[in-house]
């Protein structure tokens, strides 16, 4: 039985960054979600200002896994908790790296998205984010800091901060096991959450590696696809 459906932004709710939003298919979201007779959370890289705003279009009222599990957020109350992890040190080293990325051989490669509280996501300029990535990487302290890419962006989290850890700490704060729920993900930053749920699903544009731990792969892209996901999982719900 599914009690809690997992749902990442970028990639699936939204194509991303720079792209249209295409409000018809948020629309039709937004009453797939108020159908549903499981709790709906958003798992995410992006800040708490953007989880809101998504959470306000679709009527989602529950906890949500923001910047790659750095801390939660909740919609309604607008109360923060950080994770246990993110300490006044781990705070500190990420600043100093938003020091390293504003200097000018970065700022011709990558932009820093802004609103981060905790994290850093950097998204790339005439390049792709594979490539991106590994220019980033190679100036990360791999034993203090965690660093992965989504679509979208290249995404830097304290160490053993992530999607997945976010789900466990989630899942005790609403008394849920990890068996319930359906996870839905579609980049290489998405599989931390993904594979500790006990089902999992992904849009038509996933990566092949999310693709190959899917229990379901819609046929139909982003927005679409997680509506036909939520219609395939309700039926057999019910």
């Amino acid at each position: 039985m599914i009690n809690n459906f997992l749902i990442d932004i970028d990639g699936c709710i939204i194509e991303g960054k720079l792209h249209d939003i295409n409000l018809p298919h948020l629309t039709t979201l937004f009453y797939e979600i108020k159908q549903l007779h499981s709790s709906v959370h958003l798992c995410t890289g992006r800040s708490a200002p953007y989880v809101e705003a998504i959470s306000q279009l679709l009527g989602i009222d529950q906890w949500c896994i923001c910047e790659n599990g750095a801390y939660f957020y909740h919609p309604k109350t607008d109360e923060v908790i950080l994770h246990p992890l993110v300490t006044e040190a781990t705070i500190s080293t990420l600043t100093s790296l938003k020091t390293l990325f504003r200097q000018q051989k970065y700022k011709s490669i990558c932009k820093m998205e802004l609103g981060k509280e905790v994290c850093i996501s950097l998204n790339p300029i005439n390049m792709s984010i594979e490539n991106l990535f590994e220019i980033i990487v190679k100036d990360i302290d791999r034993n203090l800091l965690y660093i992965n890419h989504s679509t979208t962006a290249v995404d830097i989290t304290p160490k053993w901060v992530d999607k997945g850890c976010g789900l466990r700490i989630l899942a005790k704060m609403g008394g849920f096991n990890l068996t319930d729920v359906l996870a839905i993900g579609d980049s290489s930053g998405d599989l931390p959450f993904m594979q500790l749920a006990g089902v999992k699903a992904c849009p038509a544009n996933a990566s092949d590696t999310v693709k190959s731990i899917s229990d379901y792969i819609s046929p139909y892209p982003t927005t679409e696809g997680v509506i036909d996901i939520i219609q395939y999982y309700s039926n057999i719900n019910d």
